[in-house]
């Protein structure tokens, strides 16, 4: 969990956010700034936890993450439930060494089952010096 991240003002007009529909731009602003979220951008978020939080019904959920997805603002893996916000270290860049191996340490927490891992790490590892094989 992480006390503070930015959203951009830009949220509302960036070609990623711009054209999802209301219920898919509420799911992203909440996967920036809920509870669950972390420094690195990726974390285990069971549908469950989205609709107590939002009061949403699980189909509303689901179809919420297709279109972030979609749109490649998120990406999710059904078996393992981890989620990575994928612009995230691109916002929150980490600010100093420690936040760099906090997030590196997260990061490496993705269980290898999880189908987007080998996209994240070759995407944000290098910036969060992970030195990381696929199993």
């Amino acid at each position: 969990m992480r006390d503070y991240g930015k959203v951009y003002s830009t949220f509302w007009s960036s070609e990623t956010t711009a054209d999802l529909c209301d219920d898919s731009k509420l799911l992203a602003i909440y996967l920036m700034t809920c509870p669950h979220s972390t420094i690195a951008g990726v974390f285990r978020l069971p549908d469950g936890y989205v609709s107590e939080d939002l009061g949403w019904d699980l189909k509303r959920v689901q179809k919420g993450f297709v279109e972030l997805l979609a749109k490649g603002f998120a990406n999710r893996c059904e078996s393992t439930k981890w989620v990575w916000v994928c612009k995230h270290l691109e916002w929150n860049k980490p600010e100093n060494p420690n936040q760099r191996k906090s997030a590196a340490k997260i990061a490496l927490s993705v269980p290898d089952g999880c189908v987007w891992k080998p996209d994240f790490m070759r995407v944000c590892g290098e910036q969060l010096e992970i030195s990381w094989t696929p199993p």
